[in-house]
C-alpha cells in the first residue's frame, strides 16, 4: 500500500497558562493533543474560579520537542490520574507539580545545572570553529558566518545579559555564590532563551553535517550533532528551567527570543 504523501509529520501541543494565583502568568508542563489539556483547565476553573485560565494550542511542524514534549505530557497524566481522587482535584493538580508555591531558588543548586548546559554550548561551537580554522565547513556553512570569533561574541553578550538578569553581575565563575534575583520572570525567560537560540543554531549546523557525512572523522568523535547529543542537553536546559520557572519548556512563552522550530526552518537557507 502506497503511503499518502500528505500526511503531517507533525503534532499538536497544548499548555494551560494560568494568570491570577501567583504574581506573574504561569504555564503547566505542555502536553500532546488537546484533551488532556482540556480536563486540566477545566479542574483548575472549578477550583480556581477567579482565576484566568487559558488553553495554548501550538502545531509543531516538526518533531524536533517531542522527546521531552512526551516526558512532560506523561508527567501531567500522571499526576491528573493521582489528582482526580482528592476531593479538590485542580488544586491537588497545581500542587503535585510543584507549581503553588514560588519557592526561592538556590544558587548552588541551580548554578550546577546552568555551567552544564553551557558546557554544551560551548563544545558545539568549538566543533564548528575548529572546523572553520581546519577549512573543513562546507560551503553551504561558509556562508552562515558560523563559529566565528564574532559568531561566540555575540553569544557571549547573550549570555552576560542573562547572568546579569538572573544573578545581578554579568560575569559569572564555578565557585561563585550569587543571590539569584526574583525579578521579572518573562524577561529572565526572554533572556536565556535568547541565549539559547546560538547553541540551537549551532547543534543544528552539526546534525546538517552529520546528515550529509560532512562531519570529520574527530568531530563526530565528540558525539556532537545526534540525537543522544540533543537530548543531554534538553535534560539540563529542561532542569535549569524547573529550577528557575518551574516548568520544563519555556521557549514557547518567550515574547523576543527566536523559537527552535523557526530556527530549523531557517538552519539550511
Amino acid at each position: 500500500m502506497t503511503r499518502p504523501s500528505n500526511i503531517d509529520p507533525g503534532y499538536i501541543k497544548s499548555s494551560v497558562r494560568i494568570a491570577g494565583l501567583r504574581p506573574y502568568a504561569f504555564d503547566l508542563p505542555s502536553v500532546i493533543g488537546r484533551s488532556l489539556a482540556n480536563r486540566v483547565a477545566d479542574l483548575v476553573r472549578a477550583d480556581y474560579p477567579d482565576a484566568e485560565v487559558t488553553l495554548i494550542e501550538q502545531h509543531k511542524a516538526d518533531q524536533f520537542d517531542l522527546a521531552k514534549d512526551l516526558r512532560a505530557s506523561d508527567r501531567v497524566q500522571q499526576q491528573l490520574t493521582l489528582s482526580i481522587q482528592e476531593p479538590k482535584p485542580g488544586e491537588s493538580l497545581l500542587k503535585g507539580l510543584s507549581l503553588l508555591a514560588v519557592p526561592a531558588i538556590d544558587a548552588t543548586t541551580l548554578l550546577p545545572k546552568l555551567f552544564a548546559e553551557r558546557k554544551h554550548h560551548s563544545l558545539w561551537w568549538a566543533v564548528l570553529n575548529e572546523m572553520l580554522r581546519n577549512r573543513e565547513l562546507p560551503e553551504w556553512l561558509k556562508r552562515q558566518d558560523i563559529g566565528t570569533a564574532a559568531d561566540f561574541e555575540r553569544y557571549d553578550m547573550a549570555k552576560r545579559d542573562t547572568n546579569l538578569v538572573l544573578f545581578g553581575t554579568s560575569q559569572l565563575l564555578p565557585g561563585d555564590d550569587p543571590a539569584v534575583l526574583s525579578g521579572n520572570s518573562q524577561a529572565q525567560i526572554d533572556l536565556i532563551e535568547a541565549e539559547r537560540t546560538f547553541a540551537i543554531r549551532w547543534w543544528t549546523m552539526l546534525n546538517g553535517l552529520r546528515v550529509r557525512r560532512q562531519l570529520p572523522a574527530w568531530a563526530v568523535k565528540r558525539s556532537v550533532g545526534h540525537g543522544p547529543d540533543i537530548e543531554r542537553w534538553w535534560e539540563e536546559e529542561s532542569a535549569v528551567n524547573t529550577i528557575l520557572f518551574e516548568t520544563e519548556s519555556v521557549r514557547e512563552i518567550t515574547t523576543s527570543a527566536r523559537s527552535a522550530a523557526r530556527l530549523l526552518s531557517e538552519a539550511f537557507i
